[in-house]
Parts: C-alpha cells; structure tokens; sequence
C-alpha cells in the first residue's frame, strides 16, 4: 500500500517447492517502477511477479520492465499476473516458464477490473506445457496495447489464450482478432534457462521505440528506432 515505490535491481532466488511463492507482489498501491530485478523459482512458484489492485493514474502508472523472470513447478503459474488493476505498464521484460501444468502462462490478464493496461516488446516463453499468454479481461479493452512481444512455446500446439479464444499461432492472433500484428513467435536462445540474455537474432530490432525505457537490464542504451525485444 504504497505511493511511487522502486523496486529495482534485486536478484530474488528461491528453491522453495512451495505452490504459493511470489517473487514480488504489488498490491493497492500506485506510481510504482519494478525494473532490472532477476526473479528465479525453478522448484516452485505461483507468480513471478504480482500485481493486484494497484489503480493508478495516466499521470503516474506502474511500469514494469526490464526484468529477467524464471518460473517452474508443479502447479499453475505465471511470471506476470495483472489483476483489477489500472495504468500499467509491461515493457522490456523477459519471462521463461516451464512448468508440466497446462495452466501456466508468462503473463495472464483475467478478471474484472483492470484497464488501460500495455504490453509492449517483451519476450514470453513457455518452455512447459503451458502458453506464452493468457490475455482474457473482462472486457478485453482493458488492455489498450498487446504488440511487439515474442509469443513462444514449445509444446502444444497453441501459443495462448485471449479474449478466452484459443490460439494456434501469431497470425491466428492476428487475423481472428486484429491484434500483435508486430509480434513474432521466435525461439531467443536463452544462454540458460535461468541466464535470459538472448542468443537468436529473431528478436532483434523488433521492437517499438519507448522514452521511458531507454536501456536495457544490462544498462546498455536502446536503439531510438527499432529496440530489441525483451529486458
């Protein structure tokens, strides 16, 4: 319950196995910046990051980027959850999950309750049986901006979830409901599953150009024009 908090540049590692964990958890509060933190659950987890009832202004949003976060276990997850909440802002940020349960998601918007809420240049892989996304608020407009993210997976035949429709791939996505139509489903060669700097070129230069991230995890500067995708 707070105003304009920083959350920065931590590295949270866990082994625990328990089914409830959560890297970070952002609740009733407002204006606040979570960047350059490296989350890793690889025995156990439900989110990687949390963020609920945070009703923000358009003057002063949530923004979260240029975060590396692992996730696995035996149970339902996500990296990112983002529930009942308003004005946020997901950039530049890397999510790697692999989990054996169908409902894991790198980032899962559901609910009521939420709006205005941006996804923008970030690198999703579900690595499990899961999907990169569920992206499913009620109504679906209370996410503006959903576009130039990497939507990977390696199982399963579908890439994610929205507005509840199933989808097979990118140009499913695209076609059937006008969104993504800069997003790219692209394996980035992690050098590691928990080391999430890219090794594939299939997620450079994709990105759309945004003045309030303007580096990288590494607090290397951004190209203006065509920024990489992830943190």
């Amino acid at each position: 319950n707070t105003i304009d908090a920083i959350v920065r540049n931590n590295s949270i590692i866990t082994t625990t196995t328990s089914t409830q964990y959560e890297g970070i958890h952002l609740a009733t509060s407002v204006g606040a910046e979570i960047s350059g933190n490296k989350i890793v659950a690889e025995t156990g987890a439900e989110y990687g990051m949390f963020i609920e009832n945070c009703v923000n202004l358009v003057s002063g949003p949530t923004n979260i980027f240029n975060n590396f976060i692992v996730c696995a276990g035996q149970f339902f997850l996500a990296g990112i959850e983002i529930n009942k909440s308003a004005y946020v802002n997901a950039y530049h940020n890397t999510v790697n999950i692999y989990s054996p349960t169908q409902g894991s998601y790198c980032l899962e918007i559901a609910g009521t309750g939420s709006s205005n809420v941006e996804i923008l240049n970030n690198i999703f892989t579900n690595n499990g049986i899961g999907y990169a996304f569920n992206v499913s608020p009620s109504p679906i407009g209370s996410v503006s901006a959903f576009d130039y993210n990497d939507l990977y997976t390696v199982v399963g035949g579908a890439i994610g979830i929205y507005n509840n429709d199933t989808i097979a791939d990118v140009l499913d996505l695209q076609t059937v409901h006008s969104v993504g139509l800069n997003s790219v489903s692209a394996d980035p060669q992690y050098i590691s599953s928990t080391d999430l700097h890219s090794g594939s070129a299939g997620v450079n230069d994709l990105g759309i150009p945004l003045v309030s991230v303007v580096d990288d995890i590494d607090g290397e500067l951004r190209s203006g024009s065509s920024p990489d995708l992830g943190a």
